[in-house]
């Protein structure tokens, strides 16, 4: 991935050409920006994705992503007057929380004290760009990208408890990653480091607070749609503006689905110059997308990219490897290659701001409600497609597994409900980052609804027996009314303007998780021998299809290539539920691939996996 990469220790000496595995694509680069005794910083990078440096004899700021809220002198006087915080052990710690506090955007910030050696970085409020830590070979390696942790880690642990949550829900709890060593700096966080010389010592440390539970209660539904609407308008605006003050090329992508019409509708609001963008994926979206389009009178140029996209399999274990084993095998190359395309189509453009509508499921999405606590949920498929159970017996070793994600949800889940659901929603928040992240190979990416107050109004002032997909079309209709006009693509039962059709619509959608699964779910907790026979019962007469089969040989394909890590599968159990894993987007299929990659890299890293 794209992003920076800092080493700390007493030998940080890397060169250049030993992070040559950086450059992914053609159109990447490796710069040093900084260096010292004790660190080396470094930025992989390309035309158009975002950092600024500000230096003076007392320290180095490193600032990648974009803050939207602030002008760049701003930028310039926050990011000095921490600095000079920091260098002077000054409640620097009190002024990164004002900092994180008041800036909405994607960024990270770090700061080296050049006359103490010192370090330190911090995230903003939803962590929107990736980073890693870890420690090995006396060296203290913080980076956007895990394969930089990866190569100068002494060993690899592999997580299976990690592993199992991505099965499961396409995501990794908390700040864990698919390996032991390798942490994920989560949301508000800092790593501090106190002497270069002794990086091992580092601290984590919360910078601001994240609140699940509501705090404001006087607004009604129509104050808190406009106050959301609003918040909206004024987040797209800031992108804009600030992609436009630094000679960005404006483009967003257009589906047939409901968040990118909001962010359609907003953008046309404030700039006609974008150019707007369909692709055919594995169903094409195109004819809704652009109805919506024409509805606003054409606010911009139109463009649907036509070509072939298929799956290279000669390719697809080193693009798997590429994107971290983040997403789907299959999904990864169908996005790639569209990426691809989109890059080509815009060779002339230097710079490219890519918006698109991540973040509306935190709206959109009706909140169900759950027996218990989504912990419980997990083992009776609540959002997971697969229950808890089913995907651990997939491995030889699997009796710790079940008690981490418990004690995982015990520490970091409260009792409150909607709070849980909340902090579900937060992390959930990865599944559509990690296409993010892919998207980065590319141009920069932007979206308004993952912006700082837009998602502390939904966090603390909306009850969450309003969302769904009612309270969003309300949405849509405040941001441009013409919005409705255009179907949703594959919804013919769904009349965005009748709320007859809506309500009908949100209770077909509600269903699955309606009185019979809430019956089903007290029977299994207080009948749990019984419920569990009568699955027992239902597996045994269940016959393995066709379709297991053929996604079952794909996954044995790799698996074969294994030397080390085959000994985790459990291959009849593999058998048994392997289509539960997202079918022919299989998600076990994509971690064996992702494995025999680690495999061949790093064979001697390889440490046994914990029983």
């Amino acid at each position: 991935m794209v992003g920076s990469h800092t080493f700390i220790g007493k030998n940080p000496n890397i060169k250049l050409e030993q992070l040559s595995f950086l450059k992914h694509e053609p159109w990447f680069n490796v710069e040093l920006l900084e260096t010292s005794t004790f660190i080396s910083m470094f930025m992989s990078c390309y035309e158009g994705y975002p950092y600024t440096v500000y230096k003076n004899e007392n320290w180095t700021v490193i600032v990648e992503g974009m803050i939207y809220n602030l002008s760049d002198n701003e930028l310039k006087n926050n990011c000095e007057l921490l600095a000079n915080k920091f260098v002077d052990d000054d409640k620097y710690l009190d002024e990164v929380n004002k900092f994180a506090d008041l800036c909405d955007g994607d960024f990270i910030v770090q700061i080296f004290d050049k006359k103490s050696d010192r370090y330190l970085v911090f995230n903003d409020y939803l962590a929107r760009l990736p980073l890693y830590y870890s420690f090995g070979n006396d060296i203290l390696t913080i980076s956007r990208d895990i394969k930089t942790n990866l190569e100068f880690a002494s060993n690899i642990n592999i997580d299976l408890t990690a592993v199992t949550e991505f099965l499961m829900l396409s995501y990794t709890f908390g700040d864990k990653t698919y390996f032991r060593d390798i942490k994920r700096l989560e949301p508000y966080q800092i790593i501090l480091v106190e002497d270069l010389k002794n990086p091992q010592n580092y601290l984590i440390k919360n910078t601001c607070s994240i609140s699940y539970n509501r705090t404001k209660f006087n607004l009604n539904k129509t104050e808190i749609l406009k106050k959301l609407t609003d918040q909206f308008l004024i987040d797209t605006k800031n992108r804009l503006t600030t992609l436009r003050n630094n000679e960005y090329d404006v483009i967003s992508a257009m589906s047939g689905g409901f968040d990118s019409r909001a962010v359609l509708g907003a953008l046309s609001k404030f700039d006609k110059n974008i150019k707007y963008f369909t692709f055919e994926y594995i169903q094409d979206e195109s004819k809704e997308a652009n109805w919506a389009f024409n509805e606003l009178d054409k606010p911009g140029e139109y463009v649907k990219l036509k070509f072939e996209n298929v799956l290279n399999i000669n390719t697809i274990e080193d693009l798997v490897y590429k994107i971290n084993g983040s997403v789907d095998f299959l999904t990864t190359s169908v996005c790639y290659n569209d990426a691809a395309s989109l890059r080509e189509y815009l060779n002339k453009s230097k710079r490219i701001g890519h918006f698109s509508g991540y973040g509306g499921e935190f709206i959109r999405c009706p909140q169900m409600k759950f027996f218990k606590s989504i912990f419980y949920g997990l083992n009776n498929r609540f959002y997971n497609l697969i229950t808890l159970d089913s995907t651990i017996s997939v491995f030889n070793s699997d009796s710790f597994i079940k008690n981490e994600i418990s004690d995982y949800f015990k520490k970091n889940y409260k009792k409150n409900k909607e709070a849980q659901l909340r902090k579900f929603y937060e992390e959930y928040a990865k599944v559509p980052q990690a296409g993010e992240e892919r998207g980065r190979l590319f141009n920069w990416t932007v979206h308004p609804m993952w912006s700082k107050e837009w998602i502390k109004t939904v966090y603390q002032e909306i009850p969450l027996q309003w969302t769904g997909y009612q309270f969003f079309i309300e949405f849509l209709k405040l941001i441009d009314k013409r919005l409705l006009n255009a179907p949703i693509f594959n919804r013919p039962d769904l009349d965005l303007k009748s709320e007859k059709s809506i309500s009908d619509y949100e209770k077909k959608y509600r269903k699955p998780f309606g009185l019979k699964s809430q019956v089903q779910l007290i029977a299994n907790y207080y009948t749990p021998f019984f419920t569990a026979f009568y699955r027992k019962l239902k597996k045994k007469n269940k016959n393995v299809t066709e379709t297991n089969n053929e996604v079952f040989n794909d996954f044995t394909k790799y698996y074969n290539k294994l030397k080390k890590l085959n000994a985790i599968f459990n291959l009849d159990k593999v058998k048994v539920h392997i289509s539960s894993f997202g079918g022919k987007y299989n998600r076990l299929t994509t971690m064996v691939i992702y494995f025999s990659e680690i495999e061949k890299r790093y064979l001697n890293k390889l440490e046994e996996i914990k029983k």
